[in-house]
């Protein structure tokens, strides 16, 4: 799940960049909610359900935080 979700997110920016079309960018934004909140669920999961920790998984819920910044900036910026 988290290769289709990396990937489709790889698809919508080249495609923004490419036709220079705004709404890719959005789509892409949008995309990383749904990551992040994915990724909050799975550490929950850690957590509290399975008592043990992946590394990969830490990882790379951090990078979809962090993706989820970028594109919240991206949404509620001003122009």
């Amino acid at each position: 799940m988290g290769v289709l979700f990396y990937a489709s997110l790889l698809v919508l920016l080249i495609t923004g960049w490419t036709t220079r079309r705004s709404r890719a960018y959005q789509l892409a934004a949008l995309l990383t909610l749904f990551g992040f909140l994915t990724s909050l669920w799975l550490i929950y999961l850690q957590f509290f359900v399975l008592h043990a920790l992946c590394s990969f998984c830490l990882g790379s819920a951090i990078i979809s935080t962090l993706l989820f910044i970028f594109g919240a900036r991206f949404l509620w910026r001003k122009e």
